[in-house]
């Protein structure tokens, strides 16, 4: 689906995702070599673009819909919430899992790639043409100033938090980033 400059880094990170699920669930029935390498994978990116997808949504996108619709009063915001802890906790027992060498259990992989896919398609199918629709373009183009400045100032998708550069968002509004 074709959406405004705010949401195409999300739907883009969405897309990656979901390519990685199926990968992962090819390898499920193939060699254990080859699906501990896409874990090793999914982890990698994991850390390096899914934490910050995640928090892009929560520190940027989801101040905009509060303002416009209660999250407490939208099922769907909530529902989005509630996906985020559970897909955290999940990745973080994975990681524990993948790091200490123990074998990794399907049902956790398929518990994994089902919430993922929920939770992309969530998004994808009704939170975000919904956002579409009650924005004003001016809301949805200070959306897409704010996802860009999150992402430059992030440095995405080559840096973790405790690797972001400290410079002050005012500094990339003046002048070129060097990280």
């Amino acid at each position: 689906m074709s959406y405004h400059p705010a949401l195409q880094a999300l739907s883009f990170d969405h897309r990656q995702m979901i390519a990685m699920i199926h990968k992962i669930h090819k390898a499920l029935h193939g060699p254990p070599k080859e699906l501990r390498a896409n874990i090793d994978d999914l982890l990698s990116y994991w850390q390096e673009n899914g934490t910050f997808h995640i928090w892009e949504e929560e520190a940027i996108l989801l101040p905009i819909l509060h303002y416009r619709t209660p999250i407490s009063s939208n099922s769907h915001l909530q529902q989005m919430l509630d996906d985020h802890a559970t897909i955290r906790d999940s990745f973080h027992n994975l990681s524990i899992t993948f790091e200490a060498g123990d074998p990794l259990e399907a049902d956790h992989l398929h518990f994994l790639g089902l919430t993922l896919l929920r939770h992309i398609s969530l998004e994808e199918i009704l939170v975000f043409p919904k956002l579409l629709k009650r924005l004003p373009e001016p809301d949805l183009a200070e959306l897409a100033i704010r996802a860009k400045l999150f992402r430059k100032f992030m440095d995405l998708p080559h840096r973790r938090p405790d690797q972001a550069p400290l410079r002050r968002l005012d500094d990339y509004l003046s002048s070129p980033a060097s990280p």
